[in-house]
């Protein structure tokens, strides 16, 4: 059996630690809420003597459960990269849960549930930025992680928006307490990572208990950008003889610059895959991120949305939405139709009237989280819809 990268972190941390530059990368503590925080900071160098530029993106990078900091970015590579194309990478450490170990609290029911780690991340952004060597650009803050750090970043996405500006999760998706309030205000650049034989995080989802799988984690990111609902397959070279295959999902004619992309790593297992497989992470989520700042993001979205080409406006209500929905448009509604996030159609109502209303009975529908198509003569629409 495959020995996972991941598991292998705890046996590498202490040696590894100790060749790394004390100039550039440091362990540090920081007091929140009554707890000392841990983490791990690596600044790059300075390029041939020159001075910094005068800020710099910051990546922050999220351990799974069990692991720490230390241990993340011994697997991750993002040192290097940090080097290579001058930003500064941080590894927090979450806090001990008595039955977990190490672990975010990211909405997974009884799991660190009153640790306050969203108020503590902020912290440390303020923290890392306030160091008089270098300064942080609040424009190009980004976030990612693997496993329950993955899951961690998903939660990021939704309650930290206003702080990180893209994101990407590994083999950790969306948790269903999470998506039940997540309400960003404005377009989310995601990108996910999973594999189909992950036995840590399924794949499917439903275990851990109360998460998404990871095409539904997807698809929810895509219908909050207003993305098309089926992606583009693009398969990846199969380069290395390392017992993957790998997709990439590209969802297109996304709102404004927001991108939802989707690695579907056939075979693939619970770990961050390195520079020796045909999918190399960190590299793909860093020309990922550095793509974007958040002033790319003023326009906000919510649940009146605009279809800024055709002038086309959609409401639906109330929200969430219990057995009966109620939909008004500003011009005469021809269909609406609701998704499931696997873009599966379950409702469909073609109206035979000139009406600018229409309603859906949903009594038989579940509750959770469903993509709501509306088509009139000026365009069509899609939007999120939560059922209680």
């Amino acid at each position: 059996m495959r020995r996972t990268v991941h598991l292998l972190l705890s046996a590498l941390c202490c040696c590894f630690f100790l060749q790394v530059s004390a100039q550039t990368t440091t362990t540090n503590t920081l007091a929140h809420d009554g707890l000392n925080r841990g983490y791990v900071l690596h600044i790059p160098p300075e390029q041939s003597g020159q001075d910094y530029p005068p800020s710099l993106p910051l990546v922050i990078v999220l351990h799974g459960l069990g692991d720490t900091g230390n241990g993340i970015m011994l697997g991750s590579g993002f040192n290097e990269l940090a080097d290579a194309n001058n930003f500064v990478a941080v590894y927090p450490d979450a806090i001990e849960d008595p039955l977990w170990g190490t672990a975010w609290n990211n909405g997974l029911v009884g799991i660190n549930g009153s640790v306050d780690d969203i108020g503590f991340l902020n912290a440390l952004i303020d923290e890392i930025d306030a160091l008089e060597e270098i300064d942080i650009d609040p424009e190009r803050i980004y976030a990612t992680g693997f496993s329950m750090g993955g899951f961690m970043t998903n939660t990021l996405a939704c309650e930290m928006n206003d702080r990180i500006t893209a994101f990407a999760s590994v083999a950790g998706t969306l948790v269903d307490a999470v998506e039940s309030d997540c309400a960003p205000e404005r377009l989310i650049p995601l990108m996910h990572f999973h594999g189909t034989a992950d036995p840590v995080v399924t794949y499917e989802g439903g275990f851990p208990p109360f998460i998404h799988s990871a095409e539904e984690t997807a698809a929810y990111w895509a219908a909050h950008n207003n993305c098309d609902a089926d992606p583009s397959i693009i398969p990846i070279p199969d380069a290395y003889d390392d017992g993957i295959t790998a997709e990439k999902w590209q969802y297109e004619n996304c709102d404004g610059v927001s991108e939802t992309v989707f690695f579907k790593i056939y075979e693939g297992v619970h770990t961050w895959y390195q520079p020796t497989n045909d999918v190399y992470y960190s590299q793909v989520i860093w020309n990922f991120f550095e793509q974007f700042t958040m002033s790319d993001f003023n326009t906000n979205v919510s649940d009146n949305l605009v279809d800024a080409a055709s002038g086309l406006t959609v409401t639906s209500y109330p929200t969430p939405v219990g057995d009966l929905l109620n939909i008004t448009a500003n011009d005469r509604i021809e269909l609406v139709q609701l998704y499931d996030l696997n873009g599966r159609l379950l409702v469909q109502k073609q109206l035979g009237t000139v009406a600018q209303q229409a309603h859906l009975n949903l009594e038989t529908l579940a509750a959770g989280t469903y993509i709501l198509a509306v088509k009139t003569p000026l365009g069509s629409n899609k939007q999120l819809m939560v059922k209680q």
